[in-house]
C-alpha cells in the first residue's frame, strides 16, 4: 500500500497503457503534496497531436523531474506507461542511488477501454499492432516481466491497480 504521508522520500512507478487511469490515480496522491514526473507534462509533446520529436526531451524531463524531488525529500510518483522494464530501469535505479522505497503500481484495464479513453491520440495499429508490425503496446505491457533479482530487493515492491 502507498504510504500518503508525501514528507517522505519514496517513489512510485505506475505502469499501464494510454487510458488505462494512471493519471487519474495520480491525481490523488498529487492532490496530498506527492511530485509527479511525466513525460505528458513536457511543453510541446501534445500541441494538438503528438510530437516524436519531444519525445526524447519529454522522457529527460521526467527523470531530472523525479531527480529533484527525491532529492528534496519528496513522495514522487512517475505517471509514464512504462510498458517494458527499459522504461522502468533509470527509475528503479534512482530508488537504489537516493535508497528510497520503491512500488512499481501495474495500472490494469481492458485494451479496448483503455483505447478509447487515451486522450493522447495514439493510433490503433501503435496500440495493438499490425500483422506486418506485430508487438503494439498492448503486447508489450503484456509481455512484462520483472527481472529476477527484483524479489530480493528490500525496497522495491510491485502491486496491480
Amino acid at each position: 500500500m502507498i504510504n500518503t504521508n508525501t514528507n517522505t522520500a519514496r517513489l512510485t512507478i505506475l505502469r499501464g497503457l494510454p487510458g488505462s487511469g494512471k493519471s487519474r490515480f495520480t491525481g490523488g496522491l498529487e492532490a496530498q503534496g506527492a511530485v509527479v514526473a511525466s513525460a505528458d507534462r513536457f511543453p510541446g509533446l501534445y500541441d494538438g497531436e503528438f510530437n516524436p520529436a519531444n519525445l526524447d526531451p519529454a522522457h529527460g524531463l521526467s527523470v531530472r523531474t523525479a531527480i529533484e524531488g527525491l532529492q528534496a525529500g519528496r513522495h514522487v510518483v512517475v505517471d509514464n506507461t512504462n510498458l517494458s522494464v527499459e522504461e522502468l530501469v533509470p527509475y528503479v535505479a534512482l530508488a537504489q542511488a537516493f535508497r528510497v522505497d520503491c512500488e512499481i503500481v501495474t495500472v490494469n484495464a481492458d485494451p479496448e477501454t483503455a483505447f478509447g479513453r487515451n486522450t493522447h491520440g495514439v493510433p490503433r495499429a501503435v496500440f495493438f499492432g499490425t500483422e506486418e508490425r506485430p508487438g503494439g503496446m498492448v503486447a508489450r505491457f503484456e509481455a512484462f516481466e520483472a527481472p529476477f533479482h527484483w524479489q530480493f530487493l528490500p525496497w522495491l515492491s510491485q502491486r496491480t491497480a
